[in-house]
């Protein structure tokens, strides 16, 4: 016979119950495996949900605790960054300025109406002599 099994260890509780909290602080969940023999499709580990219920990880139940602890770090802290990058852009805007996307880790920056070419010269002091 050659079947292929597919078994880990069961999750350990505190470790679950950490991942929970974790999760549960982003506005997530997490749900561990209730079925008692592990297959192809259900590897009896974790799987992460968001508020709505959709998968965000561990379609297979196939994710440990440690690995959602971690993602879920990382999501925090993703959305404070989200958070900062809104109080500057509002910030901007009001003063007539716009972030505009991010490249290599860097932003461009425009005034807030278009200039003329004209305009652009004087701005930065191009022709004046």
């Amino acid at each position: 016979m050659n079947e292929k099994r597919y078994y880990n260890t069961p999750p350990d509780p505190v470790a679950v119950a950490r991942a929970r909290r974790v999760a549960a602080a982003i506005g997530w969940r997490v749900e561990k495996s209730k079925q008692r023999h592990q297959h192809q499709s259900n590897r009896g580990l974790l799987m992460l949900l968001d508020g709505g219920g959709n998968l965000i990880a561990g379609a297979r139940y196939d994710v440990s605790a440690k690995e959602i602890i971690a993602y879920c770090r990382n999501a925090e802290r993703a959305k404070a960054t989200d958070n900062e990058l809104r109080e500057i852009r509002k910030f901007l805007s009001r003063n007539g300025i716009h972030l505009m996307h991010r490249r290599n880790g860097k932003y461009w920056v425009m005034r807030g109406k278009p200039m003329t070419l004209d305009e652009v010269k004087n701005y930065f002091g191009l022709g004046v002599h």
